[in-house]
């Protein structure tokens, strides 16, 4: 047994991997069915009996017969002169490792008899050839043509039936055979050459000026493949012949699941095209198909025909059928027969008519639990990919970038870009009133359970991320809605920043009540407006003695001295609206337990007005004199401040909300309740732009702890003392 390593047979381009299962299949049936052959470190080996690989191709390998009668031009038509040469020179031939050629010619010459006669379709006679063809003849014909109950299907391997633009693999193959086969006038020694270099990657004899089709991209001269444009297509003749040799191998489960499933599924690692991914192309560029190559270590043949044969990718329940989805299996171990390590190729148009196989990535299995968290996006994606309009075909696209970004790599960046991209999907798919009436109702949203774990590095780090979270996870009462405790009839805020699902009976709201602009227009200002539609149009809220809530809960609350910072000017708003995005794509209904980081105490920065504010929103302030378990004694916001605030009347608030305070007492965190006095005035009151800022920061989780924070000392014996809500803040 010798180890035979060949570094020219690597993994990239196609030609080369096929090439190499050329080689492996030639040897395995021809020479030695105990080989073993694998690719360790990109790199094609084979442990066999055959000492020189070489002058086994050369003297001793049968070709396995190529024909294509079904394409115009393969030399069966009355015009095809020069392809029809080679195929009198391959049935004129007395070699014995060309019998399998002969065989072959003589059964599909007295089909064509036949076929004229009796008036066949293209369906009809490739169905006929596959009964009648030698069995040494039948996999060219199964891994180019497949026959389904609806159509005729080509996998992308081999072009479109064998053929690639104006390229037929079968006369290409012929025209190579005569190159390299002493027994047609080749020079064994020419030939020998060829070969070597093949195996150990050299450039010792001249490349034959020839068309390569797509499995090498540099190869076929396409433009940019020269200093000066585009180079001539060269080729090694055995190069192309032992490429055609490998692909027969993927058609070894298509005949066995014809009228099964899709085709195109049913071919081994196979998959529908994707423009997205490490090498992205445009939004119209046309492609075939990707195809996964698995990269073994150690196999016999009959263990790679039983891993192609048994192939199983799943995700979601489901083969897979996209690069998404193959990517998630490989993250998921949804891939069997212990392979390791896949390379993709995408068959992209990139030449005129002719497509080429580009290397777009190597994907190593490995197990990352993440990629789940991807599994609710895409199937509710699925509804909004149907929305009409350029504008919603662009953002589905960016959808599928990004989350074939994140299968690929399932890190909390991408998984965020994921988010957003599917609510700015629903965004713009939701502006138009046909798609609101078209569209059926979308699948449920990822659970905040499974974004949480995904995110946790994101939320130790980021407050922006932390605010974010805490307004998309709210809930408000809807108007018309009495509350009856324990925060149920609730609704989800995204309902009215993003509109509310297509064909949801469960919905209360008008599909047409929507706060506009999220995403066009700066955050503050939209959460602005989401707080004085709120107050407009409040629910009833059974707590209450007066005044006004806001919202019934968030599921993830945020630290105060994250809000207050945000007021004070200290975040980026940019990121705020980057991750809002995001987190309104989330179900934080399903959350049980309420998530929040733990604040280290570090005020940055404390707004009076906003601490008062808070406290009335938190339903901490009660009537004064009233028991501490009554129901129906909190004292909430004032309907009328959400506009003051939106036109920057801060003083006007600050005051009439500090009498509030001054006339109540609150119940403090951690503590009896007790009376708070605070001052009715503040210096910062007049910067422009404070109003919406502190409006659209009561969107965000509120308590009391900012007032807790500014009076620590306060008891009820004691009588109302003015505590100055700046004291010992950093501005």
């Amino acid at each position: 047994m010798t180890t035979h390593v060949f570094p020219g047979l690597g993994c990239v381009p196609l030609i080369n991997y096929l090439a190499a299962l050329g080689v492996a299949k030639g040897i395995s049936e021809q020479a030695d069915p105990a080989a073993r052959f694998g690719w360790c470190d990109g790199v094609f080996h084979i442990d066999t009996e055959v000492e020189d690989v070489a002058e086994f191709f050369v003297r001793d390998f049968v070709p396995t017969p190529v024909f294509s009668p079904w394409n115009a031009g393969s030399g069966f038509g009355a015009k095809d002169k020069t392809p029809l040469e080679y195929i009198w020179m391959l049935e004129s031939s007395t070699a014995h490792r060309l019998a399998p050629y002969r065989n072959a010619l003589a059964v599909i010459r007295s089909l064509l008899i036949a076929k004229s006669e009796k008036g066949w379709t293209k369906e009809r006679f490739v169905q006929e050839l596959r009964n009648r063809l030698p069995d040494d003849a039948l996999p060219w014909t199964d891994a180019s043509v497949v026959l389904t109950a609806k159509k005729t299907e080509y996998p992308p391997i081999l072009g479109t039936g064998g053929n690639d633009g104006r390229l037929d693999f079968s006369t290409n193959v012929h025209q190579r055979l005569k190159d390299v086969l002493p027994e047609l006038g080749a020079k064994p020694e020419r030939s020998r050459a060829w070969m070597q270099d093949l195996l150990w990657g050299r450039s010792t004899e001249k490349l034959l000026a020839a068309s390569v089709g797509q499995g090498d991209p540099v190869g076929a001269g396409t433009p940019g493949s020269s200093a000066f444009g585009s180079a001539d297509a060269m080729v090694n003749p055995w190069g192309f012949i032992l490429m055609v040799e490998g692909a027969m191998l993927f058609a070894a489960s298509v005949a066995k699941r014809l009228g099964e499933q899709n085709s195109r599924v049913a071919i081994p690692f196979t998959v529908s095209s994707s423009p997205d991914g490490p090498i992205p192309g445009s939004a119209k560029e046309e492609g075939r198909g990707e195809l996964w190559a698995p990269l073994l270590e150690s196999v016999t043949l009959t263990e790679l025909r039983q891993v192609f044969e048994e192939a199983r990718v799943s995700w979601d329940g489901g083969t897979a059928s996209s690069a998404v989805s193959m990517y998630a299996a490989v993250r998921s171990f949804g891939v069997n027969r212990g392979i390791s390590v896949f390379q993709r190729f995408g068959f992209l148009k990139r030449n005129g008519l002719a497509f080429v196989a580009v290397p777009l990535d190597h994907v190593t299995v490995k197990a990352r639990p993440e990629v789940v968290m991807a599994r609710e996006p895409l199937r509710r994606a699925r509804t909004f990919h149907k929305a009409s309009g350029v504008a919603s075909k662009t953002a589905a696209r960016r959808f599928d970038a990004s989350v074939t970004a994140f299968v690929r790599d399932p890190e909390w960046w991408n998984g965020i870009a994921m988010l957003r991209a599917q609510t700015e999907l629903e965004l713009t798919a939701l502006r138009s009133r046909k798609n609101r009436e078209e569209l059926g109702h979308p699948s449920k949203l990822v659970p905040a359970n499974a974004v949480i774990p995904v995110c946790q590095e994101l939320f130790l780090k980021s407050p922006e991320a932390r605010i974010a979270a805490g307004i998309a996870s709210a809930t408000f009462l809807p108007p018309t809605t009495s509350q009856q405790g324990g925060g149920s009839g609730g609704q989800p805020i995204r309902r009215l920043l993003v509109g509310a699902d297509p064909k949801n009976p469960k919905d209360p709201i008008d599909p047409e009540v929507m706060v506009p602009g999220l995403g066009a227009r700066p955050t503050v200002d939209v959460l602005a407006d989401l707080m004085v539609w709120l107050a407009q149009h409040p629910g009833e809220d059974t707590h209450l003695a007066r005044g006004w809530l806001p919202f019934l809960s968030h599921r993830y609350l945020v630290p105060w001295a994250d809000i207050h910072a945000w007021v004070g000017g200290l975040l980026d708003d940019d990121l705020v609206t980057h991750h809002l995005l995001a987190f309104l794509a989330v179900d934080w209904s399903r959350r049980k337990d309420v998530d929040t980081v733990t604040s280290d105490g570090e005020c940055l920065f404390l707004d009076p007005t906003l601490a008062i504010l808070q406290a009335l929103a938190s339903r901490s302030v009660r009537v004064r004199g009233t028991a501490s378990d009554a129901t129906g004694v909190a004292v909430g916001l004032e309907p009328s401040w959400p506009l003051q605030l939106r036109a920057d009347r801060v003083a006007d608030v600050h005051r009439a909300a500090s009498g509030v305070i001054n006339r109540g007492t609150i119940r403090l965190p951690w503590a009896e309740e007790t009376d708070i006095q605070v001052h009715t005035h503040s210096t910062r009151m007049s910067q422009p732009g404070l109003g919406p800022r502190i409006l659209a920061a009561l969107a965000a989780p509120s308590k009391p702890w900012a007032l807790r924070r500014s009076a620590p000392e306060v008891e009820n014996t004691e009588s109302y003392e003015t505590t100055d809500l700046y004291e010992g803040a950093l501005q």
